[in-house]
């Protein structure tokens, strides 16, 4: 990266700035949560809501565009699966509320909807990094999004920013967070938000995946706060009780 281009050091997102030496920015994760039910991702943003959350993230994603048919992986994802019209009403429930929405698009056509029903930010996933349809799209359009790194190198993550920040954007948050679902305490690797901020001289976030029910979950994310972690990203269900779709990383 040359000194003329640099990734932002400050982020607003409705008003809320987003800055080392400001509180953390807190996203609740809905995901899979809503198991394909209307009334439950609506539940689940007024839960976001009641909690004190500064957004709330959905999970958009196409099944066609992201996995062959003949899986049971494409089966479980066409029961959660909500149609543009579903999303539409979706979120004009949550417009109703002083909070932000964070579009997590899976593929190149969610990632439209999201910008046509004029989502807040964006959540890029680490698969997606070198996906250059879509970070062209993110950078052009000048919204702020989170990257995934998960499963990333760190030259596929300066190729990416290189991308980025060539098509006139900036407003990127670096987010470390593994991708095994629960993570593992002894591999959360909190210590490498220290190592992207480093590198990339950026704002970094912590995405946790940790088991839901580790009493060390309770405090993680406070140890990501003290390495710089400017932003919170945190899954939410219903109820962990109920054992739905992706209860294991939840609180």
């Amino acid at each position: 990266m040359s000194a003329k281009h640099r990734l932002a050091r400050q982020i607003v997102i409705r008003d809320r700035l987003i800055a080392e030496g400001e509180p953390p920015y807190i996203i609740c994760e809905m995901a899979c949560a809503h198991e394909g039910k209307v009334d439950i991702a609506k539940r689940l943003v007024d839960a976001a809501v009641e909690a004190g959350a500064d957004a709330i993230q959905f999970e958009l994603l196409d099944p066609v565009d992201n996995i062959v048919p003949q899986t049971e992986m494409y089966g479980i994802l066409q029961s959660l699966y909500f149609t543009p019209d579903q999303w539409q009403d979706i979120f004009e429930h949550t417009r109703q509320y002083d909070i932000a929405i964070s579009s997590f698009s899976y593929d190149y056509s969610s990632l439209k909807l999201a910008l046509e029903l004029e989502t807040d930010f964006v959540k890029l996933n680490s698969s997606d990094l070198l996906n250059v349809d879509m970070l062209i799209t993110l950078a052009e359009a000048d919204i702020p999004f989170t990257a995934g790194t998960g499963s990333s190198t760190m030259m596929e993550i300066a190729a990416a920013m290189d991308i980025v920040m060539k098509h006139s954007g900036d407003k990127v948050i670096l987010m470390h967070g593994v991708q095994n679902f629960p993570t593992d305490m002894r591999n959360a690797h909190i210590r490498r938000m220290a190592l992207l901020r480093s590198a990339f001289d950026c704002l970094v976030g912590y995405a946790d995946h940790t088991e839901g029910g580790h009493y060390l979950s309770n405090v993680i994310d406070l140890v990501a706060v003290g390495m710089g972690a400017c932003v919170i990203e945190q899954h939410i269900p219903r109820d962990r009780r109920f054992e739905g779709i992706d209860h294991e990383s939840a609180l």
